[in-house]
């Protein structure tokens, strides 16, 4: 008697749940990763002179009023 089972014993899943949870896995990953590169800015990448504009006149605009 064997205890582990074969593939022969296992009975046939549901495709659909399985390709659902790959993708529910795809998208878990996608979205980790997207936030961790939001988060943690390239060292690499120098802040463009627009983005420094942008910042100089959200801060004064409060302050004008």
């Amino acid at each position: 008697m064997a205890m582990f089972q074969t593939e022969h014993d296992i009975p046939p899943r549901d495709t659909g749940s399985q390709t659902l949870l790959v993708l529910v896995a795809l998208a878990v990953i996608i979205v980790v990763s997207v936030a961790v590169a939001l988060l943690i800015p390239d060292p690499r990448t120098e802040p463009r002179p627009v983005d420094v504009l942008a910042q100089q006149s959200s801060q004064t605009s409060p302050s004008s009023n």
